[in-house]
């Protein structure tokens, strides 16, 4: 009989984050890593190779395949810091879509360039001050 597995690899994380398959079943893009330097893996079926592109210091909401070409990976960071000319702080969970193809190279982080679009796409943890912004 097999020994038990060591108490340690109850409390482990797993490897994989979570995984989706392509529309044409072809492909599986793996999300993987620590916290701190989240990777995504793409696999091709009877392909010895895969692709490896590192996302960063991420949290990473969801993985979906946008086509049999392209992932989208909806992205979480928090930002924090003072309202302009006042004492006011905030806190925000900024969310973004980044598109990556199946070569591993990121073609988009969507809206990323948008200040508007902070405020409408964003989650307020809260605010601290009192009074207007």
């Amino acid at each position: 009989m097999a020994a038990p597995p060591a108490a340690t690899a109850f409390g482990r994380l797993p490897d994989i984050q979570t995984a989706a398959v392509s529309p044409d079943g072809t492909r599986i893009a793996m999300l993987g890593g620590p916290p701190q330097a989240r990777y995504l893996t793409i696999s091709t079926i009877d392909s010895a190779k895969p692709v490896v592109a590192p996302i960063g210091d991420v949290e990473v909401k969801t993985l979906q395949w946008a086509s049999d070409q392209y992932i989208l990976l909806r992205t979480s960071v928090f930002d924090k810091g003072r309202f302009e000319g006042t004492n006011r702080a905030y806190a925000y969970h900024f969310d973004r879509d980044v598109v990556i193809d199946t070569s591993g190279k990121v073609l988009g982080r969507l809206l990323s360039n948008s200040e508007a679009s902070k405020l409408a796409l964003s989650l307020p943890i809260g605010a601290a001050g009192g009074g207007g912004p």
